[in-house]
């Protein structure tokens, strides 16, 4: 009975709810973590769940952090999940020392896709007599600082050694703070951290003196008038097109205590995001969304409709509904472009979409694939290179991944009433890779253009109808062709 609870608590927290206007079908292979103690030490428990109606072969790999290790028993191995089948496999961990907050992480790695892994991870803490375990929201509550009176979730950012500069003079006469933010990526580097909100805060807690964002490169400064005393610089996981929160809490992080120097401009030095902790990983959602808005910044496209957008994280499921972004796991760049993708398409385009069960290889409603088909055209103009002569997705959809693009597999359904399909299509008119009956390559200002100049257009014949009619006679065939060599009849 222990088990089956177990495993029903992991499968209705990760559902997404039936008002979702649109969602990814998730992992082929779900892992659920939970922790309990032994005589020896602690036991990890890990169930696999195989969603899917056909047997499902892969890795079992167990990643520890520094301190803990297995008692005995290989920490890689194989397995074949049965259709809908259930495996539990239990590890003795034993740790050397004490352990703070660390990641334990077990990853499914299926052979048909490896590096499309999915994963189950659990936040430990404790002494090598016994190992505490939380869930990701759990930690990050854990780590939190508390809320302050706006509703944001506080965390502590920290400095970077390095010697700061003296103040120097602002020729604009304000007292000032520069600096530049980072955190640790996906990879374990450090990256840049653009497009951030950056406000200098009372250290106690009060209105923003002052208000600025970090530029591509993490870089800031941001003036604070005649403003004097002690200041916090906070960075919010946001801007004026997104906002990263859980619930009604964004994620923010406060340096270290500054103190403003009237008419000039102060170092903060580089400030730097807490690395291993599970509200850091917040930071690449942020850093993934960047590339959205860099699509539209980057070809000086009008941005002026797009307002902001929430982003949940931790949610229980991939999804976007009622004007917001839904999202379980911050390392898949490709769901997370295809879940955004959505909120560009519903507030931004010309274009009608519709909800509803949907799978990726099977034809439903026009309109449906019609507004899939774009999020995932979306996430590869973010993402993907347009030279790229097999351009496909790592995490998208594992039932069938790796997703491919510009190969689309022959058993996929041949219609315009198939989301992989009408993806094929718009990239096949964006792309650079010229293959087939594919000669034509416009960018995506052009592209977003014709979004934007449909009426409540609902399939991609709609669209191909507003194409027609703005591109000159010469070259209507060749885009024509190439849209319809992803096996989309056209009217």
């Amino acid at each position: 009975m222990r088990h089956f609870a177990l495993i029903l608590s992991a499968v209705v927290v990760l559902m997404a709810p039936a008002s979702a206007l649109a969602s990814s079908e998730g992992p082929a292979v779900r892992v659920a973590l939970s922790m309990s103690p032994s005589q020896k030490g602690s036991v990890l428990r890990a169930v696999l769940m195989n969603r899917t109606d056909a047997v499902v072969s892969g890795s079992v790999e167990l990643m520890l952090p520094d301190g803990i290790s297995l008692r005995r028993g290989p920490a890689r191995f194989e397995a074949a999940l049965a259709s809908k089948g259930v495996e539990v496999h239990t590890f003795d961990l034993v740790a050397s020392r004490g352990i703070e907050t660390s990641a334990v992480e077990l990853r499914f790695i299926p052979s048909a896709n490896q590096e499309g892994y999915s994963r189950g991870r659990l936040f430990v803490s404790g002494g090598a007599d016994r190992l505490t375990g939380m869930t990701t929201e759990q930690a990050i509550e854990a780590e939190s600082l508390g809320t302050d009176e706006t509703g944001h979730r506080l965390f502590a950012a920290s400095r970077l050694p390095r010697s700061l500069d003296a103040p120097v003079p602002n020729p604009a006469g304000d007292a000032a703070v520069k600096g530049r933010l980072t955190w640790y990526g996906h990879s374990g580097a450090l990256v840049p951290g653009a497009h951030v909100k950056v406000e200098l805060v009372p250290p106690g807690g009060g209105a923003a003196v002052a208000t600025g964002l970090t530029e591509r490169d993490g870089s800031f400064q941001v003036s604070a008038g005649d403003g004097e005393g002690a200041v916090k610089a906070r960075f919010t996981l946001g801007n004026d097109r997104w906002l990263l929160k859980k619930g009604r809490k964004a994620y923010s992080w406060e340096s270290p205590e500054l103190t403003l120097v009237e008419a000039s401009v102060i170092d903060a030095g580089e400030i730097v995001l807490p690395k291993g902790l599970p509200s850091s990983e917040a930071a690449w959602i942020h850093g993934t969304l960047s590339l959205a808005l860099q699509a539209f910044s980057d070809r000086e496209i009008d941005i002026s409709w797009w307002n902001q957008v929430g982003i949940n994280w931790p949610a229980r499921g991939d999804y976007y509904s009622w004007g917001e972004v839904n999202l379980t796991e911050p390392y898949q760049w490709d769901v997370i472009g295809h879940e955004f993708g959505h909120a560009v398409f519903h507030i931004g385009s010309n274009s009608r979409s519709s909800g509803g069960q949907h799978k990726i290889d099977e034809c439903y409603a026009k309109t449906l694939a019609w507004s899939e088909g774009f999020a995932t055209f979306f996430a590869a103009v973010c993402h993907l290179d347009r030279n790229d002569p097999d351009a496909k997705f790592q995490f998208l959809v594992p039932r069938r991944a790796p997703i491919r693009l510009e190969n689309v597999p022959a058993d996929v359904c041949e219609s315009e009433k198939n989301e992989w399909r009408v993806g094929s299509a718009l990239w096949d008119l964006y792309d650079l890779h010229g293959d087939g009956t594919d000669s034509v390559a416009y960018d995506f200002d052009r592209i977003w253009k014709w979004m934007r100049d449909g009426n409540r257009m609902a399939s991609l014949s709609d669209y191909w109808a507003v194409v027609r009619q703005d591109l000159p006679a010469a070259e209507r065939e060749a885009a024509l062709q190439a849209l319809e060599q992803s096996r989309v009849d056209l009217q």
